[in-house]
């Protein structure tokens, strides 16, 4: 089975918990660098998950079942993400 979040190639910026007494995961804010879906075995299919990075270590892995809301990066930011990768690469 495939799901459209895991085909999607764009970067996620934010993750909105269907909880609303949950803390959000946004890419540049509390040291979240990435958020990246990916799938884990069930008991009878693949089950959609996203793990959220601080630098190389996870911090948190959740079920996009508990997720009501993910946000992109906009071409813009994608584009100022891509400039300041770079310029830490040069570093």
């Amino acid at each position: 089975m495939s799901f459209p979040i895991i085909d999607d190639a764009r970067e996620i910026k934010l993750l909105v918990w269907a909880d609303p007494d949950q803390p959000c995961y946004q890419v540049g804010a509390a040291g979240v660098t990435s958020i990246r879906p990916y799938t884990e075995k069930g008991q009878v299919q693949e089950v959609p998950w996203f793990v959220v990075y601080m630098g190389d270590q996870i911090i948190s892995r959740v079920n996009a079942a508990a997720i009501a809301e993910v946000c992109y990066l906009y071409p813009a930011e994608v584009a100022k993400t891509a400039i300041a990768k770079a310029k830490e690469a040069d570093e």
